[in-house]
């Protein structure tokens, strides 16, 4: 069960071992290579349109590159109604995460490097370690409704 601890606790499958993801290269090294082992996890993170951040359970390192695979559409306000892409030629807002970057666009947050998601499956290779947030770009985000479904793809060397 690669899952944070918290949620292997919370409940798993009967005969699982825990093993978070970030423990799971390291882990590997030391298990018997004559078995067949099977991984679990919890799939996509919902990023609630209504929450500033969505913890992931994930740390990066710094360095480590990372692909996000978004869908979803999430109602920001009273006719907005965008994909992870954000609403189009949206104007600059000072208050939001992001200023410069699209309204209810899909963004990151490792440590204190926040960053553009949108769209998503193209790569980002992390500056700083820490934990692992999704958010929405918006600075008044109790109006909001829907959520972002993401995929989260680690580089292998990790």
């Amino acid at each position: 069960d690669t899952r944070p601890a918290a949620e292997y606790v919370a409940g798993h499958i009967a005969g699982a071992i825990s093993v978070p993801v970030d423990d799971l290269h390291r882990r590997l090294q030391t298990l018997p290579k004559d078995k067949e082992y099977v991984a679990y996890c919890r799939g996509p993170y919902s990023v609630y349109a209504d929450r500033v951040w969505t913890d992931t359970g994930m740390t990066i390192r710094a360095g480590e590159t990372l692909r996000f695979v978004p869908s979803g559409e999430v109602v920001w306000g009273p006719g907005r109604r965008d994909g992870p892409e954000g609403e189009a030629n949206s104007p600059r807002n000072q208050s939001r995460p992001i200023p410069d970057r699209p309204g209810a666009s899909l963004i990151g947050r490792i440590g204190n490097e926040t960053f553009y998601i949108g769209q998503g499956s193209t790569s980002f290779r992390a500056r700083t370690a820490g934990r692992l947030y999704l958010g929405i770009n918006d600075d008044y985000v109790q109006d909001n409704q829907g959520h972002f479904q993401v995929t989260v793809q680690r580089d292998n060397r990790y």
